[in-house]
């Protein structure tokens, strides 16, 4: 527990063919009418067909940053697995890889719409 840099510090990531968020667990998604629920909708970019464009989740307000990230990772595994992405939103477009270790609703995700954008 704890210590070891990775994503979840600083988020410069993983060594190649590795999954950067790998270590994260996804929790559970809560149900759409729970008290703590939020529900995210992701833009993917270069989506192969058959793959679905702009999936959408529920998180509970509470979880981290760092299990948006981590869904998007499998969301996106079958199509580019190990491949270094951000999250960006609002407007302007923030990107919230700075912010990992924040929770869902502190880093103003909460009934969010977000983009996913390759790092390379």
């Amino acid at each position: 527990l704890g210590g070891g840099g990775g994503a979840s510090e600083g988020g410069e990531g993983g060594e190649s063919g590795e999954n950067e968020f790998a270590k994260v667990e996804l929790p559970p998604a809560p149900t759409a009418d729970g008290a703590d629920a939020t529900r995210i909708m992701f833009r993917m970019p270069e989506v192969p067909q058959g793959a679905e464009k702009n999936p959408s989740r529920y998180f509970n307000k509470t979880d981290l940053v760092e299990a948006v990230f981590k869904y998007v990772e499998e969301t996106a595994s079958s199509y580019a697995a190990g491949r270094r992405f951000d999250i960006k939103g609002g407007f302007p477009p923030k990107s919230f890889r700075g912010k990992l270790n924040s929770t869902v609703a502190d880093a103003d995700l909460a009934n969010s719409r977000v983009t996913v954008h390759w790092l390379e």
